[in-house]
């Protein structure tokens, strides 16, 4: 799946897919209404999916986030229950790149879910940069907290994704935003962590957003429905208030990370209430 967004041609791309509790990814909202949004098994688990966007465009090949990667044991495979054909480094063969091609890894967080394919094992029992040219980012705010994690936040963290690309400096942290490319931002929206971030591609008539955790899946549009796993719920509120509006009034074309069926849609808003969309929908007559 691919469209072009100004310069940079778009691919999405699902390392695997997953399952967790639906209670813990909708938090307090009582599960008579987010099971009307998502199916649930007998074990009250939802089924969601991991993916990446890749970005080709002027010299430049960019990744967002990077897959839950190989690392889990046979034990956290079986509980989050891993369903994978063929992962996100296959995926990038199968469209023709190699890791050595990739430039830039943005690591919208470090929880394992997100960054597991930035590093892998060379086969020697350490852990090596998977994309060996790659420049990495990720939030200063973030690499603190992954690595001093506060008891809340231990789980989330896997210090072999990260610590690797620290030994070889091939990460860079920033404060608040930084340009990743042109027309690429990166902007943190503390909330699910206090240091992830959201990216912009900015495509001239019609820009993207990739909303990594701030709005991990369609079913999650309503500003107030935020995740157990989200360590700041309130600002996670407020920034989705942000940006929804921001998403609805610009048309942008809208990335839900953790969406096994609506990765890529757009935010529209009807009667008050913000609803997910087709790129191309009629809307009161109309075609948004």
């Amino acid at each position: 799946m691919s469209m072009r967004v100004g310069k940079w041609e778009c691919f999405f791309i699902n390392d695997v897919f997953f399952r967790l509790d639906g209670g813990a990814m909708f938090g307090v909202v009582p599960k008579v209404l987010w099971s009307k949004k998502v199916d649930v098994d007998k074990e009250n688990r939802i089924l969601m999916a991991s993916y990446s966007l890749l970005l080709v465009g002027d010299g430049e090949v960019v990744l967002l986030d990077a897959g839950l990667g190989d690392k889990l044991s046979e034990k956290e495979e079986k509980f989050f229950a891993i369903e994978r054909k063929s992962s996100l480094l296959d995926k990038l063969r199968e469209l023709g790149f190699k890791s050595s091609e990739v430039t830039k890894v943005v690591l919208s967080h470090l929880h394992f879910d997100h960054c597991g394919w930035a590093t892998r094992s060379n086969g020697d029992g350490r852990f090596v940069p998977t994309f060996e040219n790659a420049t990495y980012f990720v939030s200063k705010k973030e690499l603190e907290r992954a690595l001093f994690p506060e008891y809340r936040e231990k789980e989330g963290y896997d210090k072999r994704n990260f610590l690797p690309l620290l030994e070889k400096g091939c990460l860079v942290y920033f404060e608040n935003e930084i340009d990743i490319a042109d027309g690429v931002r990166t902007v943190v929206v503390p909330g699910h962590t206090l240091g992830m971030s959201i990216t912009l591609v900015n495509g001239g008539d019609r820009s993207l957003v990739f909303w990594a955790d701030l709005v991990p899946m369609s079913a999650h549009l309503n500003p107030l429905w935020t995740m157990s796993f989200d360590l700041y719920p309130m600002m996670t509120m407020e920034n989705k208030y942000k940006w929804l509006r921001c998403a609805v009034s610009e048309r942008w074309i809208s990335v839900f990370q953790h969406d096994p069926f609506n990765p890529v849609g757009q935010v529209i808003e009807v009667s008050g209430k913000y609803k997910y969309s087709s790129l191309e929908e009629e809307v009161d007559g109309k075609i948004v």
